[in-house]
């Protein structure tokens, strides 16, 4: 199921990414450790917060090759990786194809870094992401 895929691994990867994120942008205000966050980032860490939960429910099976699918005539490997001024991040996994044509698409990892606070050119995140992939 692609859907199962795509959508979990992604929405973990981005929890993750929003969490960083945000600490970035925090870092860059220069607060000290007793002073209030400005409302607008109060607002973000709420609402991820709120979306924590959500984490416990993903879930990735051990087995690479589901129950009942039949023999394996093609197995490849795929690396995807994208980048931005604010971050990076890769996945890869795993295309199954049995000889009745079902496929099946297993996650294997994934990962997404904030840019560094000292900025970089663009080839340089594209290099950085590619080179985690």
């Amino acid at each position: 199921d692609h859907g199962y895929f795509y959508i979990r691994p992604f929405k973990i990867s981005s929890t993750i990414y929003s969490a960083k994120l945000i600490m970035q942008w925090l870092l860059k205000k220069r607060l000290g450790w007793d002073e209030n966050i400005p409302e607008t980032f109060s607002q973000r860490w709420t609402g991820w917060f709120a979306d924590l939960n959500k984490v416990s429910e993903f879930k990735v099976d051990q087995c690479m090759n589901p129950a009942n699918f039949g023999q394996i005539r093609l197995a490849q490997l795929h690396h995807f990786s994208n980048t931005s001024k604010r971050g990076y991040g890769t996945v890869s996994s795993l295309k199954l194809e049995d000889s009745d044509k079902g496929v099946h698409v297993a996650f294997i990892m994934g990962e997404t870094t904030v840019a560094p606070l000292k900025q970089m050119t663009n080839g340089v995140y594209s290099y950085s992401s590619s080179c985690q992939s």
